[in-house]
């Protein structure tokens, strides 16, 4: 590197080891010596804003992504009283582009259970309040494509596994608000799942 007037930046250099299914281990000691340093492998790197681990499962960006996203659409269900309706689609299609769209096909080959994100509601009307959101940019149920029906039907999947987790077996509530009349407050697609104490009929 110092023959091409080049120079490591420890601070900013990671090395990551990506095993292929035949090596003999993935704990082997890996390092590599860079004049009179050494670069040791680490757990994740990061690059051009997704962060990447050895096994490629992506658990730590996926995370970071629905910790972001979720403080973001807090912050649009905060100021919604005040938006126009096409403005807070507006607001929240840019969300989807930004953080969402960026560098997902990267994610094209991981299971199902990454095409959609889960997180509590910032706002609980149960003990038990948490949403679950597609990653595709869907305003509306009322706007969804036949073609979309297995991600729709994966997101109810999706619901009801967090709903167990959650140790919601005496029943819950799943509700989706479409429109104005349907007190929908952010134009993307969520269900919101509420248990935890007894719900009434009609809900309002």
């Amino acid at each position: 590197m110092h023959s091409h007037h080049l120079k490591l930046n420890l601070s900013k250099s990671d090395l990551l080891f990506f095993p292929h299914s035949s090596s003999p281990s993935a704990d082997l000691p890996i390092s590599i010596p860079l004049e009179s340093t050494t670069l040791s492998p680490s757990s994740s790197a990061k690059n051009l804003g997704v962060t990447l681990d050895p096994a490629l499962s992506f658990f730590q960006h996926i995370t970071t992504l629905t910790r972001t996203c979720r403080f973001f659409l807090s912050n649009i269900r905060r100021i919604r009283p005040f938006l126009m309706d096409n403005l807070t689609q507006l607001l929240v299609q840019s969300l989807v582009l930004s953080r969402l769209d960026y560098c997902n096909s990267l994610l094209a080959s991981l299971p199902a259970s990454t095409t959609c994100l889960a997180f509590r509601d910032i706002s609980p009307q149960a003990p038990v309040h948490f949403l679950v959101i597609p990653r595709t940019p869907i305003p509306r149920i009322s706007e969804a494509k036949d073609d979309e029906a297995q991600l729709l039907g994966h997101l109810l999947i999706v619901a009801k596994n967090v709903a167990n987790k959650e140790g919601l077996q005496e029943g819950y509530r799943v509700v989706i608000n479409d429109g104005t009349h349907g007190a929908q407050s952010v134009y993307h697609l969520h269900i919101h799942v509420l248990g935890g104490r007894q719900l009434t009929w009609p809900p309002g």
